[in-house]
């Protein structure tokens, strides 16, 4: 653990989805999480159903948010 969840706009290449996890567990193994212990996983979505992602996974959750969108709802 930490298994980390990434939702993101369909349409990016496997390499830019693997450059982020690679990215995101850099930097969690400067923070000084073991690269053994950490999973990451890219899920799309289309953006017609962002309204939906906002709604069940950020905004129940807004005040456990570190880092908060700089958007409303869509």
């Amino acid at each position: 653990m930490p298994h980390v969840v990434i939702q993101q706009f369909k349409g990016r290449s496997e390499d830019e989805k693997q450059a982020l996890a690679d990215a995101v567990a850099k930097a969690m193994v400067a923070a000084g999480v073991k690269d053994a212990a950490i999973s990451i996983a890219i899920e799309e979505v289309e953006p017609s159903a962002w309204g939906g992602v906002y709604d069940r996974d950020i905004a129940p959750v807004m005040d456990k948010l570190y880092k908060k969108p700089g958007y409303e709802r869509p």
